[in-house]
């Protein structure tokens, strides 16, 4: 949990305006998110991912865009954490690189499990949501900004969710329009063998349908990380990546999966050198700013890979099933952004070794390519 508050403190808030000096110079800030790197300021993709889920969020899901529940222009952080009370917080900017408790949560006791958070609008009706998956208690559950007046602790969002569902084992929770049609979609991960991805569509205001799940990979493997929401491949249909839980039964892959609405299907499977059980990170991102997003995995045996659409339905790695990068400890986050502002983008892992470093390395820009030469050296921040 340490690494993974170090990279989205350091990272997922600020953007300096202008280039730096490798490992110096970052500072605090904001900047207006753009998801998949195709334009914008920054070019930010606005998600930090662990085994764990997402602890911490400072982009909606949905949308990529930052996340302002009131409208008030002061942008808000939400984090899980593991304290006795008020396990789920709203943290809001209130001047420049400051930020204060505006809203707060006790989920549980102890939140010894974790969980996972992000926020977007899942039923359509313009007021924004905080999504959680509560490992502790098994439950999907939704908070919603009331859609006037300003955040306020206690009653608005109200404390009362406006959906409570039991989901076995939920680990991560993302949500967008997975299927293509006029609602939006809440997906999670689940350490349960059987039901590993798990779909449930709003219906109307404050309604949702049944849950929809389907196992992954290797039979009694479960699911961990998710990526965002987005079309892969070009193909007009939007996919998510999913990470298996290696700790389970390691068939040394991801996964690609689609949903039509009914039924989950696998696209593709994303296979990856050996790997270790523990944190494992998946992201999308267009790291060369040409073409579709790419797939970008770090493990936790030192190891970071780049998967590229080659065709529809079809995903390669320019390293084979060899690492493009050899990390210098255990993944436990993973982010990407032009957070130098020099116009490439950079890969910052949060890295488990004594040192407690977050990593960058920085591609250089050449459209289709992903090898290591492409990549600049390990800069530490």
């Amino acid at each position: 949990m340490k690494k993974l508050l170090l990279l989205v403190s350091s990272l997922l808030i600020g953007i300096p305006a202008a280039a730096q000096t490798a490992g110096t110079g970052f500072t605090l800030g904001t900047t207006p998110a753009d998801p998949f790197g195709n334009g914008g300021s920054g070019g930010w993709n606005g998600s930090s991912q662990s085994q764990a889920g997402h602890h911490l969020r400072t982009t909606r899901s949905d949308t990529g865009g930052r996340i302002d529940l009131d409208g008030d222009g002061n942008f808000e952080v939400v984090a899980m954490n593991a304290a006795g009370t008020d396990n789920l917080v709203l943290l809001e900017a209130t001047g420049d690189n400051t930020y204060a408790k505006v809203w707060g949560f006790d989920l549980h006791a102890t939140n010894l499990n974790g969980g996972a958070v992000t926020v977007g609008d899942s039923d359509g009706d313009g007021n924004l949501e905080i999504i959680v998956v509560d490992r502790e208690n098994d439950l999907l559950r939704i908070f919603e900004y009331s859609g006037s007046g300003q955040i306020t602790d206690g009653s608005n969002p109200s404390d009362t969710p406006i959906l409570s569902r039991a989901v076995t084992d939920p680990i991560d929770v993302t949500v967008g329009n997975f299927d293509g049609d006029a609602t939006l979609d809440i997906v999670v991960s689940s350490d349960n063998d059987v039901a590993s991805l798990i779909v449930v569509e709003a219906t109307g205001n404050d309604a949702y349908a049944a849950n929809t799940s389907t196992a992954v990979g290797t039979a009694g493997q479960g699911a961990t990380a998710l990526s965002d929401i987005a079309d892969l491949d070009g193909d007009a249909t939007n996919e998510i990546v999913v990470a298996p839980d290696f700790q389970a039964a390691g068939d040394n892959a991801f996964y690609v999966y689609t949903w039509n609405g009914t039924t989950f299907s696998e696209e593709a499977t994303l296979s990856v050198a050996s790997v270790s059980g523990g944190n494992h990170g998946v992201t999308v991102f267009n790291l060369d700013g040409a073409g579709n997003p790419e797939i970008i995995f770090a493990t936790q045996d030192n190891n970071l890979y780049v998967f590229e659409s080659t065709a529809a339905n079809t995903y390669a790695a320019d390293a084979g099933t060899g690492a493009v990068v050899a990390l210098g400890g255990d993944a436990n986050a993973l982010s990407v952004g032009d957070q130098d502002a020099d116009g490439n983008r950079e890969i910052y892992v949060a890295v488990d070794d004594n040192s407690d470093d977050v990593e960058y390395y920085e591609h250089d820009g050449t459209a289709g390519a992903f090898a290591a030469a492409n990549f600049g050296t390990e800069q530490i921040l």
